[in-house]
This record gives structure tokens, C-alpha cells and sequence, in this order.
């Protein structure tokens, strides 16, 4: 074999061993590049699981901003929602006290699931009573608190009072517990108590923020937005509201006394029965008013199959109730720029027949209670720097299924932020 030979050869042997290295690498590239684009696809098939449980999100969300009740969209959600986008499953959750949509997608052995939680319009914070006002309570005043959460097995982290400046006690107020006979709402278990710091009973004095810490039923809240807690809109927004068609609407007669200028509705209550005759449960008055026949009201829901309870919003006037009386609802008394004087108050046959206490001054007073007025729905009142007075001995007893349905027509959905991630 000559030179030339064994100089072919090894270029040949070079050569081949370079083809191979070269080989084992493109083979080497290959599983790489085949390991990218399986990871690029099953990161395709991720968003696109993930943009398919997200529609879900947004499918029911839509229902829920149409249909407002949230057993009806949950309901609906599998013919409307699930089966058309293609969804494992669509439900909503209870995670008291706010709900959460839990959408859930499968493809090419991908599973997505991705919950998000809302909140609607509808009271959101315990207690019975709430209020911006100054509360001055005169008598003997016993109410069923709101059993807020449950604490450890059947007993409750119950709340009577929830307030924002202070509140005098001229008698006692008492925390009576939950009463089986009469549960706060529909499906309440039996058997149920107040947590023992729980359950009060405040006596006479002047209570604010540093000397109430101990009872736990009363919460002050510096922070207390009563508006937004109940119609889930900031209370600059109020006349959003009001111009909503599902609210009756009831305006005052123009006054005026020493010229002061005031509105006032004539037989308050007959208009309200007449709201309620006319299959309204949410009303809106504009004035003052005056209740003195309340039992008017209550026949007004009692003969109308299609209402079980009403919010009664009051605003801008005195409120004013005379004598002994249920009220299947809420009431929310809203003072916005309106002042009280003396001269309204000289009007009101509440105050006529049992004066507001001369310890008071009457243009601060913008609500009196005189009797055990009951509206089993509670109270809201707001009217910051003014007071509210409750002149009477009462058993009060709480039911919030009575203004579940008016809520119902309030709710309006909004996400939660940050409960949730896109990536």
C-alpha cells in the first residue's frame, strides 16, 4: 500500500468521523428542538385550557350581572355556560362573606382550574342596627342579634350593634341570643348560641370606641361606609341609585316654616302601602316623613303574595315614628345635605304627644322613635353629626329573609381583587 493509499484512507476515516460527530449532534439538536416544540405545545394547549376555564369565569359572570339571583345562575350555569364552552365544570361557591366562581376545563390530559371570588350588593357586615349617627336609646331595649359567623360548634360570633361615633344608654341594652323559635333566617340550625363575650347587656352611660372593646356584639367601625355595605356603590353615587327603575319613588310636598324650607310627605304610610299595592319593594321617599299608622304597611305585604319584605330608603328629612308597630323590612335613613329644626319637629305628632328629650338639641335630632317600632330587617342609619332617638321599650327580633329578595333586584356583581392570577 503506497502513500497515497493510507492518505486516502484517512481522510476517509476523518471524514466519517466527522460526518457521525456531525450526525450525533443534529441527533442531539433534534431531541432538543423536539423537546421545545412538545414543551411550545403543551404550553399552547395550557393557555389555551386556561383562556377555556376563563371564558367559563366570565360566561357565568355575564348571568350573573343578567339574572342578579345567584341560585337561578347557579342553576342555569350548565345549559348556558358549561356544556357550550366545552367545561368539566362551572359552579359557584359560598366562601361567606364573599362567593367564588370555580371553572374547571380538561383537553389532552391538560386540566385547568381557575376560581375566582365576587362580591354583590346586599349587606355585607353584621349587625342588626348600624349606624353613622349618634344613637341616644331611652328605655329598656332588647334585641336578637345577627348570629354573623359561627365560632365553635353551635356557637356564634353575634353582633346587635355596629357604629361609627358613639351612642348613649339612658335604661339597658340587651343582647337576648338567638331565639330557636325565631331564627334569623330561613335554614338557621337549632340549638344555636352566642359565643358567652358575645352577648351583652350595656347599661346606662355614654359608650364610644375606648370604653366599648369589651363587648364583643357591639363592633365600632371608624371605617363604617353603610351605603356602599348595602348597595355596593360609593355614597356619592346615591343617585344612581335612586333613579333605578325597580325603585318606587315618593317626593315630598315643598315647605316652608320661618323660612326654612323643607319637604314633607303627607300620610307617609298610605303612600308606602300604595308603593306596595303596586308590587314594589324597594321604595325611595324624598322628605320628611312621619309614620303613624305603620300597620297600614304591614297589611299593605301581608295581602301582597308577591312581597314577603321591603327596603325603605328615607332621605334628606326627619324620620318619624308614633306608636307601637311591626315593619316587615328595612329601613335606611339617608341624610345627605338636610338639616332638622325645631319648627319640622313642632310638626310631628311624635314629638307632640312624647317630646324628644330636652337634653337634646332638635336641630341635631334627624330620627325619633316613640313606641316599639319594629322593622325586622334592620336599621341603617346614616346621617353623620346628627342623632337618632329611641324613645320606647322593645323586643326586637331580627330576621333577614325579609329583605332577601329586594337585595336580590340590588345585586350587582363585582370580582375581588386579587383573588385570583392569569399566569
Amino acid at each position: 500500500m503506497n502513500k497515497h493509499q493510507q492518505s486516502g484512507m484517512t481522510t476517509l476515516l476523518i471524514t466519517s468521523m466527522l460526518l457521525i460527530v456531525a450526525l450525533l449532534f443534529s441527533l442531539a439538536s433534534y431531541k432538543n428542538l423536539f423537546y421545545q416544540i412538545k414543551r411550545t405545545q403543551n404550553e399552547v394547549l395550557a393557555r389555551q385550557a386556561h383562556w377555556a376555564a376563563e371564558g367559563g369565569l366570565e360566561c357565568g359572570y355575564s348571568l350573573l350581572q343578567q339574572l342578579k339571583n345567584i341560585d337561578t345562575v347557579n342553576s342555569k350555569l350548565n345549559i348556558i355556560c358549561k356544556n357550550k364552552l366545552g367545561l368539566n365544570s362551572l359552579i359557584i361557591r359560598d366562601i361567606s362573606p364573599y362567593y367564588a366562581f370555580v371553572s374547571e376545563f380538561s383537553s389532552n390530559n391538560i386540566t385547568k382550574v381557575i376560581t375566582k371570588k365576587f362580591k354583590t350588593a346586599g349587606v355585607t357586615s353584621s349587625g342588626v342596627l348600624k349606624s353613622t349617627s349618634d344613637i341616644y336609646f331611652k328605655g329598656s331595649i332588647v334585641i336578637s342579634p345577627d348570629p354573623n359567623v359561627i365560632d365553635q360548634g353551635s356557637f356564634w360570633q353575634c353582633v346587635m350593634l355596629r357604629f361609627k361615633t358613639n351612642f348613649t344608654v339612658k335604661g339597658n341594652l340587651l343582647n337576648q341570643g338567638l331565639i330557636g323559635a325565631h331564627p334569623p333566617f330561613s335554614g338557621f340550625p337549632s340549638g344555636q348560641s352566642c359565643q358567652n363575650n358575645y352577648q351583652s347587656t350595656i347599661t346606662s352611660g355614654e359608650w364610644n370606641d375606648t370604653n366599648i372593646t369589651n363587648y364583643k356584639d357591639i363592633i365600632y367601625d371608624a371605617d363604617f361606609d353603610p351605603f356602599m355595605d348595602v348597595f355596593n356603590e360609593p355614597r356619592n353615587k346615591w343617585e344612581d341609585i335612586k333613579k333605578r327603575t325597580d325603585f318606587y319613588k315618593i317626593v315630598g310636598v315643598n315647605n316652608e316654616i320661618n323660612n326654612k324650607r323643607f319637604q314633607l310627605v303627607n300620610g307617609c304610610e298610605g303612600e308606602i302601602a300604595q308603593a306596595i299595592n303596586n308590587d314594589f319593594d324597594l321604595i325611595w321617599v324624598e322628605g320628611s316623613c312621619e309614620l303613624n299608622n305603620v300597620d297600614v304597611i304591614d297589611s299593605a305585604i301581608q295581602a301582597n303574595e308577591n312581597i314577603e319584605g321591603v327596603i325603605l330608603v328615607i332621605q334628606d328629612g326627619i324620620f318619624s315614628v308614633n306608636g307601637a308597630h311591626k315593619f316587615p323590612g328595612m329601613i335606611y335613613h339617608l341624610n345627605l345635605t338636610f338639616q332638622p329644626n325645631s319648627d319640622l319637629w313642632s310638626l310631628m305628632k311624635s314629638h307632640i304627644s312624647m317630646p324628644i328629650p330636652n337634653s337634646l338639641s332638635l336641630d341635631k335630632v334627624s330620627y325619633y322613635q316613640n313606641g316599639a317600632f319594629m322593622p325586622s330587617g334592620g336599621y341603617v342609619l346614616d346621617a353623620p353629626g346628627q342623632i337618632s332617638v329611641f324613645n320606647t321599650s322593645m323586643n326586637f327580633l331580627y330576621n333577614q329573609d325579609l329583605i332577601e329578595k329586594p337585595l336580590d333586584k340590588l345585586k350587582k356583581a363585582s370580582w375581588i381583587q386579587g383573588s385570583w392570577h392569569d399566569f
